[in-house]
């Protein structure tokens, strides 16, 4: 009988290491690589193993990109990361609206020329929980963009 169950533990054991080891797998391919907008200012901050979901460039004649990504983090670690690191890179914040109960987060930010907006929502429809960010900007006068 000892025997039994040791094996029975060491069994259910294993299905449970190989369960972890494939959701940190699926974990690392929903969280991929961070890649970035063709235009891009790169003075903004973007949280490490955000995933590109969508950009946008200028209507014609106009001036304002926008850039969609996956948060890989919590509400108020994407929302921590955003206040902290945004000053950082030498941005002035401006006035925000948050509503932690509807996990929404929007605020300005300013380099003193261009006035840029970051807003932090759920994924309509989306019921794990998971967040987007989504920047509006505007590339400063003679800004060296990345072009990825």
């Amino acid at each position: 009988m000892g025997r039994i169950a040791l094996l029975l533990s060491v069994a259910a054991l294993l299905g449970v290491v190989g369960v972890s080891m494939r959701r940190q797998a699926e974990a690392q391919i929903f969280f991929g690589p961070l890649k970035m907008p063709p235009k891009w200012d790169a003075r903004i901050p973007v949280p490490p193993k955000s995933t590109l979901l969508s950009s946008t460039a200028p209507h014609p004649g106009g001036s304002v990109y926008s850039a969609e990504f996956l948060a890989p983090r919590s509400y108020h670690d994407t929302v921590d990361f955003y206040d902290t690191q945004l000053a950082k890179a030498g941005f002035t914040m401006g006035p925000k609206t948050a509503s932690i109960s509807r996990k929404l987060y929007q605020r300005t930010f300013t380099d003193g020329t261009v006035r840029d907006k970051l807003t932090i929502h759920t994924r309509p429809g989306d019921n794990r929980g998971l967040l987007t960010i989504h920047i509006v900007y505007t590339l400063p006068p003679g800004a060296d963009s990345t072009s990825q």
